[in-house]
């Protein structure tokens, strides 16, 4: 959160790599197969908060390019906040199911 902010306020934001790239080629598939994987566990254990950690995980993140660049760091700020709000819902019992 903190260096999603800081890329905020300088103007920054990731720049472009071949090896990056390839990580999130590998990392994407994987891990929407974990997260289905641990969303079948959740529901056979009947827990609600591993079933929102694996639906949390299925995030994507896509390259943002052009003057859009600082569109990364508002989205991963919003998406900081979502976590935090379901994560308190869930652990005061307001999730759903």
């Amino acid at each position: 959160m903190a260096g999603a902010a800081w890329g905020l306020r300088q103007h920054q934001s990731a720049e472009f790599s071949l090896p990056g790239l390839l990580v999130a080629a590998i990392a994407i598939p994987t891990m929407v197969i974990l997260s289905r994987a641990k969303i079948r566990v959740a529901e056979q254990l009947g827990s609600r908060p591993l079933r929102a950690d694996a639906v949390e995980a299925i995030h994507l993140r896509l390259p943002v390019g052009g003057r859009h660049r600082w569109l990364d760091c508002v989205t991963s700020l919003a998406i900081t906040y979502f976590l935090v709000k379901e994560g308190r819902e869930d652990w005061i019992g307001d999730g759903c199911c």
